[in-house]
């Protein structure tokens, strides 16, 4: 080869790598516009183009731009691969200081919580005051130390689902009509044009659908557009909201030649036809608001809760009170709820409780949920939602239904409405699910009786939970004595059951915690006031005075009685059978009565409180309804005297005399003296 030709092939190989080189700056310059314009999917198409067209041995330029696109990736909430690309840029670059903000969200957004916890460890070791590294550790602790709330189940709506996004869904006031945003490919019908893809999201713009409920197809219907709203196609319709007066509260957003967005807060009206149109704007601009975003009207119209953007990327959270369509006050919703993350999507379920999604606060990932109370004090309590509300992934939304029986499926149902997440889409889409959670019965019942075991009809059963949220509950049996209460889980309770002329009893009890429909069966006996019951389990030794170790606990039920209610006075009689002398059944029958009261009288119990007598075989038992229906061979109400009990068989006679021989307590109550 010449020299000629030697320096041609030279000059145009520095031609091609001028053109390489040219061509490379302007792409990193479109793609950094891109990504300071907030054009985040632009700008992630932008670096993988120029990733792609990179050497092996470029490994700072491959480190660089891979860092790039897992930074893109995150603010997209495509988790795994801004995991994957950051892990990338971490090999070639092996700078894990400059990467361990960005490599610790990832990880904490794909549930890699132990390794969250190390670069949020890395972190705190450089600057202990760092806002990220803190969140880091804070949610990874949250995430490993809770554990989900298995009562709730999320579904996916199949009416609704599309591989595009789904926002911002509303419902109509009587619940039969549902509203919501979608990027659906379908939404360009109507525009002027076909709309391109959304250099912010990469998805197509969004647009407003409704899905009615019939009573013939339930939800079973397909969602249809609402006409006429369009009038630009790139632009962007969100947060759509049917107001008491007919009108459709939404706001839009519209991109500006210089590439600026503007958002809108507009009313819009139905026309004959059918369709739908703009009307202007629901706040003057008199009213000097910022900005207004993701915008939410509590069902009274009187607060208007909305996000903006503050200096920087981030957004916070406002609220403004109306009068009409005139804003009265305008306040910051400050440090208790706004963050140096992201706060957004608020919803404003009445006028002093709302939900919002936030990445600032200690979550399970990225956007979490979170429930906020204004106190009477003007301060917030905000409350994070268990999963599978929130997840790892984004969680935007939480509607609930107006109507429940609407969504009702085959179960009764506690809680149930529409979850907006981007659980399961790589792309970081968001998609409308349905979340529920069956009612929870928790069923108290059983009989009340008398010591005979006959019911006791009409008797009075309260049910008290030791919580200000829960109201007491009253029944009264039936005339099979049967009663029937409703709990809820994992609350103190006391019932307490009452009949004239009986003693009255109660209960103390906890409820099981997990949320499990169950069923109490609790039977109460009670003594009926001045009538004589029999101690069933109380021995004595033969022929002594001595009480026998297993008849402590009847004595110390009637300890309990007695202490529990202080006016109450006891009579124990004793009882021997026909065996032996009268005078020696009338003594040993005196010194058991005379067991029992000091018994009673050691364990406390003033003795004027008791009074005890001995009867020996003088006071015959009665065969009671029990008795008769334990030994069918007595008739009821036969006296068990010496004479009846010798015309029976031995084995019988052993019977009688067993009956007989009893110790039996007659309750009163002291009459109050003024």
């Amino acid at each position: 080869m010449s020299a000629a030709s030697r320096r041609s092939l030279l000059l145009l190989a520095l031609l091609v790598g001028l053109c390489l080189t040219s061509c490379r700056a302007l792409r990193l310059r479109e793609a950094e516009r891109a990504e300071q314009r907030g054009d985040y999917a632009a700008a992630l198409e932008h670096y993988k183009q120029l990733y792609q067209r990179l050497s092996p041995r470029e490994r700072a330029l491959r480190a660089r731009y891979a860092r790039a696109q897992g930074r893109l990736a995150l603010a997209l909430g495509q988790y795994e691969r801004a995991y994957s690309l950051l892990s990338t840029a971490l090999r070639l670059e092996r700078d894990s200081l400059s990467l361990a903000a960005e490599l610790g969200q990832a990880a904490l957004s794909t549930a890699r919580y132990e390794e969250a916890t190390r670069w949020g460890q890395l972190l705190l070791a450089v600057d202990k005051s760092d806002a990220k590294a803190q969140r880091l550790l804070a949610s990874s602790q949250l995430a490993t130390r809770t554990a989900p709330d298995s009562s709730y189940q999320i579904k996916p709506l199949a009416q609704l689902s599309s591989a595009h996004s789904e926002l911002t869904p509303s419902f109509s006031r009587d619940g039969r009509s549902l509203l919501f945003a979608s990027s659906r490919r379908q939404s360009a019908a109507g525009a002027k044009g076909a709309p391109r893809l959304d250099p912010r999201t990469g998805d197509f713009p969004s647009r407003i659908y409704q899905l009615q409920y019939s009573p013939q197809l339930g939800w079973g219907q397909r969602p249809e557009l609402l006409c006429g709203l369009v009038e630009q196609p790139e632009e962007q319709l969100l947060s759509p909201q049917l107001l008491a007066s007919g009108q459709l509260l939404l706001s839009s957003e519209q991109r500006s030649k210089a590439g600026r967005i503007t958002a809108r807060l507009e009313l819009a009206e139905r026309l004959r036809d059918g369709s739908w149109a703009r009307r202007g704007l629901l706040l003057s601009s008199a009213d000097s608001l910022p900005s207004i975003q993701q915008p939410s009207l509590s069902p009274s119209g009187q607060t208007l809760l909305f996000a903006s953007p503050r200096a920087g990327r981030g957004l916070d959270l406002y609220r403004a009170e109306l009068e009409g369509t005139r804003v009265v006050a305008l306040s910051h919703l400050g440090e208790e709820i706004n963050t140096l993350g992201k706060e957004c999507f608020p919803r404003a379920l009445s006028d002093s409780l709302f939900t919002f999604a936030s990445d600032g606060h200690p979550g399970y990932g990225g956007l979490d949920l979170y429930r906020a109370h204004l106190q009477s004090d003007g301060s917030y309590r905000v409350e994070h939602l268990p999963r599978p509300l929130n997840s790892e992934a984004d969680d935007y939304d939480l509607l609930p239904a107006p109507q429940p029986e609407l969504w009702r499926e085959d179960q009764s149902l506690e809680e149930v409405g529409l979850l907006v997440s981007s659980r399961g889409d790589s792309r970081g889409y968001p998609h409308i699910y349905r979340y529920s959670r069956p009612r929870v019965e928790l069923i108290l019942e059983g009989h009340v009786y008398d010591l005979e075991e006959e019911a006791i009809p009409g008797a009075e059963i309260r049910l008290v939970a030791r919580s200000p949220q829960q109201q007491e509950q009253c029944c009264t049996s039936d005339s099979l004595g049967y009663y029937r209460l409703s709990a809820h889980p994992d609350l103190d309770y006391v019932m307490h059951v009452s009949h004239p002329g009986y003693l009255s009893q109660h209960l103390r009890l906890h409820t099981d915690p997990s949320r499990v429909s169950e069923r109490y069966s609790i039977r109460y006996w009670l003594s009926q006031l001045g009538q004589p019951a029999r101690l069933e389990a109380l021995h004595y030794a033969l022929d002594s005075v001595t009480i026998l170790p297993e008849s402590y606990p009847v004595l110390d039920g009637l300890v309990r009685q007695l202490e529990e209610q202080p006016r109450l006075r006891l009579l124990v009689e004793a009882h021997t059978d026909r065996q032996g002398t009268a005078a020696h059944n009338e003594a040993l029958a005196r010194k058991r009565a005379a067991a029992v009261r000091s018994y009673l009288v050691s364990r406390g119990i003033a003795p004027e409180r008791l009074q005890v007598a001995g009867y020996g075989s003088r006071r015959p038992c009665r065969v009671s309804p029990r008795q008769q229906r334990r030994y069918p061979f007595l008739p009821l109400g036969q006296e068990l005297s010496p004479s009846f009990v010798a015309t029976l068989p031995a084995e019988q006679q052993a019977v009688c005399d067993a009956l007989n021989r009893r110790t039996e307590c007659t309750l009163s109550l002291e009459t109050p003296t003024n």
